[in-house]
């Protein structure tokens, strides 16, 4: 399903607001959705089976975070990280809830 999206992303949108972790035993990454409803994304949980574009938002957030002075994110760094390694988001999986990619 291919879907876009376009985002008008406040200066002082704060990335630490999604407070992206990852599960230490599952080593699922989890994030908070309400952020994105303040970004006006309706319903962000309907987004959870477009993984690709769903971490295209959190990596367009994390880039803007960036470019405004924020500090790096250990998570977001390790995440994006592996995404380059393996350069396939088809293993990542993205569920309902607190949002896991797998």
């Amino acid at each position: 399903m291919d879907q876009s999206i376009t985002l008008s992303i406040p200066s002082d949108f704060d990335f630490k607001s999604l407070n992206l972790r990852c599960d230490r035993e599952t080593l699922n990454i989890e994030f908070d959705l309400e952020p994105l409803e303040q970004l006006g994304i309706d319903n962000p949980e309907d987004l959870t089976e477009n993984e690709a574009l769903m971490m295209g938002i959190i990596q367009s957030l994390y880039e803007m975070h960036l470019e405004f002075g924020g500090t790096p994110d250990p998570t977001a760094e390790a995440l994006f990280a592996c995404a380059i390694a393996s350069s396939e988001f088809d293993e990542w999986r993205l569920a309902s809830g607190p949002m896991t990619l797998q």
